[in-house]
């Protein structure tokens, strides 16, 4: 338990980590089951393991009351949710402009399983841990942009697993997803601190991505770019790729927008009793 309040940030990683590879690599590659998806619950599930060892610690007990926080700046949606259709659309355009391969569009999607997935399981599965958690301790050590490349880091590799699973992440190379997740990062940095640190925020445009890329065929057929380990050690064909990386660009474009237009802080600010963080 010592270890676990002295270290409450390292820890929380490392169970989230361990929870989630758990049924990554053992239930899903050794085992071969579909429950692997319950690895994506590894970040929340390692909070409550943390809140449970810490005695109940009240600024974790927060973090779980921010899962409610619905009333914030409603320019987090205006901006972000319009946002992301237009940046992906813009791409394939792009793409398509320059003779790039695009698919179908896929509107026979399970619409209602879509978002039950993609933002009550993953975004609220991922983002107690990773925004709710992880992200204001981080800015208590550091800047928000260096917060942010350090969270890009962490939630990026936690991914790994999925290229030896087959499901799990974006069948592109491996230097093209770390390319997209780094100003997806800074995007929902700015998104949590603008909605003062609201999980449903993060959760919400989290997920609503994750519909977006159901639906939208900014990644390639899985029937010409299958998701497997190959994807560690290639760069892939641009003819193939275009609109992932054009995509992966507007982002880039949106996420030094605001690093500019918030003077790099990326609408922080510190909390008014601040308890320092020793990591």
């Amino acid at each position: 338990m010592g270890f676990a309040t002295d270290k409450p940030l390292l820890t929380f990683f490392l169970l989230a980590y361990s929870i989630s590879w758990t049924f990554f690599i053992g239930v899903g590659i050794i085992l071969g089951s579909d429950l692997a998806i319950l690895g994506v619950l590894g970040p929340s599930l390692a909070l409550l393991i943390l809140w449970g060892i810490s005695s109940h610690d009240q600024e974790i007990s927060a973090v779980f009351r921010r899962g409610r926080q619905v009333r914030f700046d409603r320019r987090v949606y205006l901006l972000v949710i319009p946002g992301f259709l237009a940046m992906e659309l813009l791409a394939i355009g792009i793409n398509e402009a320059l003779g790039g391969d695009t698919g179908d569009f896929y509107f026979q999607l399970d619409l209602i399983g879509t978002f039950i997935l993609q933002i009550v399981i993953i975004g609220f599965g991922e983002e107690f841990g990773w925004r709710g958690f992880a992200l204001p301790r981080l800015q208590q050590k550091y800047n928000p942009l260096i917060a942010s490349i350090i969270l890009a880091g962490v939630h990026g590799f936690w991914h790994f697993p999925a290229y030896f699973l087959g499901a799990g992440t974006h069948n592109v190379p491996i230097i093209w997803f770390i390319f997209w997740i780094i100003p997806f990062t800074i995007i929902l940095t700015w998104v949590v601190n603008q909605a003062n640190g609201s999980v449903f925020a993060a959760a919400m445009v989290h997920g609503w991505f994750g519909v977006t890329l159901s639906a939208i065929p900014f990644l390639p057929s899985e029937d010409v770019v299958p998701l497997d380990s190959d994807l560690l050690t290639t760069l892939g064909d641009f003819s193939v790729l275009g609109a992932y990386i054009w995509m992966a660009i507007m982002f880039w474009v949106l996420a030094l927008s605001l690093v500019f237009v918030t003077k790099g802080n990326l609408a922080y600010s510190k909390p008014k009793t601040h308890t320092p963080v020793s990591e």
